[in-house]
C-alpha cells in the first residue's frame, strides 16, 4: 500500500514510514484501513483520529498529534474554527481579479464569549451554596462491619457471635457450668458509608466541570492575548506607521476598533467569571465529600434520576448542571470516526486558506490576477508573470524573474518539530503550519539559513506581511542579481551602438556590454532596430532584451508599481527612488557583497517585526543565482 511524502514527493510503502506519523504530511495513494473504524480513500490526507495511535493496515504508528491534549493551554479551537470558516468562504467565491477576498485573520463571526446555559447554572449552584453545602453536610448510608473486640466495648452484638465464640475458644474468659463468660466477642462497628451514586454523581461532575472550564479559560485567554495584541501593535510608536496600516486594515476588515474593545471587556469579565469558579471547584475537591468518593467510581454519561437527585433541595441541582454539561462536551467528544473526518476537512480547508494567502500577498504586490481556474492561478504585472497552481498537494509558485520554484506545502499540524525546509535543484520546499510566534527573517527561507516550518495562521498578526516580503526577496533577488551581468560575443557594430549610448549601457569589454539604466519605449524600439541591423544571433538577440527587460521591471516601484527615477552606480549597483511613495530600493556594496535593500522608513533599523516589507535588507551572494 502506498502513500506520497508531501515534503518530498516521493511515494513510499507503510514499511518506509517512520514509526512516529505528522498528521496531513501523507496521502493515500491506495485504500487504507484506519483503527478498524475508518476507510482512507486515495487521495485523502492521512490523519489521526484523536488518539495517539494510528493502525493502517495492521502496521502501527504513533501520531504527532496535539489535539490529543484536552488542556493544552491553547488548544488551538479559535484558529480551526477560522480556517474552515474562511475556507468556506472561499469555496463560494469566484476568484477573479475585482472580487474582494476576505482577509485571512480571526472572523468575527466565529467568536461565541457569551455566557451560556451552563454558566448560569453553575453560578446558581455555587453562589447559592448548593455545591458547598453537599461537600459539608451529604447524605450518607450508615455501614456496619463486624469485628472482633473486647466485651467491655461492644454496643452491639453481630448475628453471629454465638456461632463464632462456640467455634474459638481462645475468645473465653472462662466456662461454667451453665455456658461460657466471653473475654472477646464479635461486634458490630458502624461507619458512615459515603459513597453513594448520588456522591459519585457530585465527584465527577466536579472532575468534570473542572475540564471543561480549564480548557474553556485556556481558548478564552488565548482570544485576549490576540486582542490584546492587536491592541498593542495599534499603539506602538515603534512600528513603522505603514505597516501599522496594513495590519489595522486587515483586522478592520472584520472587526471594528469598538467591536476589539467590547468584545476585550467581556472576555475579561467571562475569564474573571471563569477563574473564580475554577478555584471555588478545586476548594471543593480539596475538602468535604469528594475526598470520602473513591477516584475509581465512575458514572456513566446517563444517569438515573433517584429520588434524592430528583427532590433534595441541594442534590436537584446537579442533575442539570450534569446533563447541561453533557450536552456541552458531546460536540468535542466525537467518536472516532468523526473525529478522523474533522481532521481531514481540516487539512483540506488549510490547503484552500494558504492559497488565499498567497493570492492576497501577490495583489499586495502590485500582481493583477490574469486567469483563474480551480487549481490554477495566473497574475501579471506588466510583462512580469507569476503562476500559481496546485501541485502534489502543494500550492507551487513559478515565474521567470526567479530562479527558485516555491513550493509551499500546508500542513495543519501546529507542532512540525519534523517538517524541515530544503532546498534543492532550484526549488525551495516550505511547510506551513498554523502556528503564531516569533520567527526568522522571510529571507532566510531563501537562504537556507531557515529550515523551520513558515507560520500562516489566522491568529498571526504579520502572516500575510511575512508573505509579501518572502515573495518580494524571491521575486526581486533574482533580477537584482542578473542586474550588472554582461553580454558576450557581441559584435563590433552593436557595441558601438552601446558606446552611443553611455546613459544606458556600461562597456564592459571589447565585445561585450552591461545595461545599466531603464529605457523608454523609443529607446527600447531603437535597440530592437540596432539589434537586427547589427545581425546579432537569436540567441544573443534574447539575452540582450532580457536584461532590458530586468532593468525596466527594477526601475518600477515594488509596492505601488509607478516608475522610479533610476541612478546607477560603480561595481554594478544602483538606486532608485519612487515620487509616489516615497520607497527607495538598492544595490550597495558592502564589505565585498552586493547588498539589495528595500527602503520606506529610513528612521528605523532593518528588522520585520519594526517594519515588515517597508525596510529590510539581503545579501545577494547569500541567494541563487538567475
Amino acid at each position: 500500500m502506498r502513500v506520497l511524502d508531501r515534503m518530498t514527493g516521493q511515494q513510499l510503502v507503510l514499511n518506509q514510514l517512520p514509526d512516529a506519523l505528522t498528521p496531513g504530511r501523507y496521502v493515500a495513494l491506495d485504500t487504507l484501513h484506519a483503527n478498524n473504524h475508518s476507510e482512507i480513500t486515495p487521495g485523502t490526507f492521512i490523519v489521526s483520529d484523536g488518539s495517539e495511535q494510528l493502525s493502517l493496515n495492521g502496521r502501527g504508528f504513533s501520531v504527532n498529534d496535539d489535539s490529543a491534549n484536552k488542556t493544552d493551554k491553547d488548544s488551538g479551537y479559535w484558529m480551526k474554527k477560522a480556517i474552515i470558516q474562511i475556507a468556506g468562504h472561499i469555496r463560494t467565491l469566484e476568484i477573479n481579479d475585482t472580487e474582494e477576498l476576505p482577509t485571512p485573520l480571526l472572523p468575527s463571526s466565529i467568536i461565541d464569549i457569551q455566557y451560556d446555559k451552563l454558566l448560569d447554572l453553575l453560578d446558581t449552584a455555587l453562589n447559592k451554596g448548593h455545591l458547598h453545602s453537599i461537600s459539608i453536610r451529604p447524605r450518607i448510608d450508615m455501614k456496619y462491619d463486624s469485628q472482633l473486640m473486647p466485651v467491655s466495648r461492644a454496643r452491639k452484638v453481630a448475628s453471629n457471635a454465638n456461632r463464632h465464640l462456640a467455634a474459638h475458644s481462645e475468645c473465653w474468659q472462662k466456662r461454667t457450668l451453665t455456658g461460657v463468660m466471653p473475654k472477646q466477642i464479635l461486634g458490630l462497628v458502624s461507619e458512615d458509608e459515603y459513597n453513594l451514586y448520588e456522591n459519585q454523581v457530585y465527584a465527577r461532575l466536579l472532575d468534570n466541570l473542572q475540564t471543561y472550564l480549564t480548557v474553556r479559560l485556556n481558548d478564552l485567554r488565548a482570544l485576549e492575548l490576540d486582542l490584546n495584541e492587536f491592541e498593542k501593535i495599534e499603539k506602538s510608536e515603534e512600528l513603522y506607521h505603514k505597516l501599522i496600516s496594513d495590519i489595522c486594515e486587515l483586522w478592520g476588515k472584520t472587526f471594528s476598533v469598538d467591536e476589539t474593545e467590547e468584545i476585550l471587556k467581556t472576555l475579561r469579565s467571562q475569564i474573571s467569571t471563569i477563574e473564580a469558579y475554577l478555584r471555588k471547584i478545586k476548594g471543593l475537591k480539596q475538602r468535604g465529600l469528594y475526598k470520602q468518593v473513591p477516584r475509581s467510581a465512575r458514572v456513566p454519561s446517563q444517569i438515573h434520576v433517584t429520588n434524592i437527585l430528583a427532590h433534595d433541595q441541594h442534590y436537584r441541582h446537579l442533575v442539570g448542571l450534569w446533563q447541561t454539561l453533557i450536552e456541552v462536551m458531546s460536540s468535542s467528544n466525537l467518536p472516532a470516526s468523526e473525529v478522523m473526518n474533522a481532521n481531514i476537512e481540516l487539512q483540506e480547508s488549510y490547503m484552500d486558506y494558504c492559497k488565499l494567502v498567497i493570492i492576497r500577498s501577490l495583489k499586495a504586490l502590485g500582481f493583477r490576477l490574469k486567469s483563474a481556474s480551480e487549481e490554477i492561478f495566473n497574475f501579471e504585472r506588466g510583462r512580469q508573470e507569476v503562476l500559481l497552481k496546485k501541485e502534489s498537494y502543494q500550492w507551487l509558485v513559478q515565474s521567470e524573474l526567479a530562479s527558485l520554484d516555491l513550493h509551499f506545502t500546508p500542513i495543519s499540524c501546529r507542532d512540525g518539530h519534523d517538517l524541515q525546509a530544503t532546498i534543492d535543484n532550484n526549488k525551495v520546499v516550505i511547510p506551513c503550519i498554523p502556528g503564531k510566534g516569533q520567527q526568522k527573517h522571510p529571507n532566510t527561507w531563501l537562504s537556507g539559513g531557515n529550515r523551520d516550518p513558515l507560520f500562516i495562521s489566522p491568529e498571526d498578526f504579520y502572516l500575510e506581511e511575512r508573505m509579501v516580503v518572502l515573495l518580494k526577496t524571491w521575486l526581486w533577488s533574482g533580477v537584482m542579481q542578473s542586474y550588472g551581468l554582461a553580454i558576450d560575443k557581441l559584435c563590433r557594430p552593436f557595441v558601438q551602438y552601446a558606446e552611443s549610448e553611455t546613459s544606458l549601457f556600461r562597456i564592459s569589454g571589447s565585445s561585450s556590454i552591461k545595461v545599466i539604466a531603464p529605457l523608454s519605449p523609443k529607446k527600447q524600439t531603437e535597440l530592437h532596430q540596432a539589434l537586427q541591423d547589427t545581425g546579432l544571433s537569436a540567441d544573443l538577440q534574447k539575452a540582450v532584451k532580457q536584461s532590458v527587460q530586468y532593468v525596466n521591471f527594477l526601475s518600477s516601484c515594488p509596492d505601488c508599481g509607478s516608475k522610479g527615477e533610476f541612478t546607477p552606480w560603480e561595481r554594478d549597483c544602483f538606486k532608485c527612488d519612487c515620487s509616489s511613495c516615497g520607497n527607495q530600493w538598492s544595490i550597495s556594496y558592502t564589505k565585498g557583497h552586493r547588498i539589495g535593500k528595500f527602503t520606506a522608513n529610513k528612521s528605523n533599523e532593518p528588522g520585520f517585526d519594526q517594519n515588515g516589507r517597508w525596510n529590510y535588507s539581503f545579501n545577494l551572494s547569500e541567494l541563487s543565482s538567475p
